[in-house]
């Protein structure tokens, strides 16, 4: 991924249906070049209530 990408991980979901939880981990790729830049990333975590 490049700087101005993102993923996007929608872990839980409480209505019926609809997927409740994305597995997700992260490993070393040994095909990476050794002067690759470093990859950084944060986790933000936001609780959204909304009325339908």
């Amino acid at each position: 991924m490049t700087p101005d990408e993102f993923v996007l991980i929608k872990c839980f979901d409480s209505k019926e249906g609809v997927a409740a939880f994305v597995p997700h981990t992260g490993f070393e790729d040994p095909s990476t070049p050794p002067d690759a830049p470093l990859r950084e990333s944060i986790e933000l975590r936001t609780l959204v209530f909304y009325d339908e």
